[in-house]
């Protein structure tokens, strides 16, 4: 680690991960590198992927997947900022009218905060240094696998009213639900659905239905958690 002249400030740091499976990566960290730049590279022992989000570029070399056997670049965006932008407003805004936690909170600012400072304190030791168990732990969340039954309304458009939806749902989650209302009307469908399960999965199905361009909305006083 090192530290800004005129602030005192972090300046630069690098540490070495050790997880108890046997992994372990590197992260590098500076502000004196003279130019800007962001990326994230992970190397293993059948290839590596690098990501630099400012450019969108993705470089990819993995024996173990045949389409990218010899070096491969994509490119996956032209704006390395606004669909960042878009995809955290649009998750924030499901958990504010889905009921449900946002998928990245504050919980997981403090271990990352954990991190940081567990890398401090073995830059400031010269020792490795062990991370607090709650860094790996999500019971501070407290929400990801408890049992849940919710209520919602899926609104169908007019090109959607043929598709399976409810057998795919059945197929694809562990879930129980039942129908309690349903109709056509004008061209829309809309069905309103009982869904019992761990919060998690009922998550899951709700983010499959949207992503299907079917609306999913809670039915307000039919929700029962714990």
């Amino acid at each position: 680690m090192t530290y800004r002249d005129d602030t005192g400030s972090d300046e630069s740091i690098s540490g070495v991960f050790e997880f108890a499976d046997g992994v372990s990566a590197t992260i590098s960290l500076s502000q004196a590198a003279g130019v800007p730049y962001d990326h994230l590279e992970i190397t293993g022992d059948r290839g590596r992927i690098r990501s630099d989000w400012m450019s969108g570029q993705i470089d990819i070399e993995s024996s173990g997947a045949h389409e990218f056997r010899l070096p491969t670049v994509e490119f996956v965006r032209s704006d390395p900022l606004q669909p960042m932008y878009d995809a955290e407003l649009a998750e924030f805004a499901a958990a504010v009218r889905l009921g449900r936690p946002p998928s990245v909170d504050g919980h997981d600012a403090i271990r990352t905060l954990r991190v940081l400072d567990a890398l401090r304190a073995s830059a400031e030791r010269g020792a490795p240094v062990e991370v607090d168990d709650a860094v790996h732990s999500t019971t501070g969340r407290g929400v990801e696998n408890e049992l849940a039954r919710i209520r919602i309304q899926l609104t169908y458009p007019a090109n959607r009213i043929q598709e399976p939806v409810l057998y795919e749902l059945a197929r694809r989650f562990h879930l129980k639900f039942n129908v309690r209302r349903a109709d056509i009307d004008a061209g829309i469908g809309w069905v309103q659905l009982m869904l019992e399960g761990e919060r998690s999965e009922i998550e899951a199905a709700i983010e499959w239905v949207e992503a299907q361009g079917i609306r999913a909305d809670p039915v307000e006083g039919d929700v029962v958690s714990g």
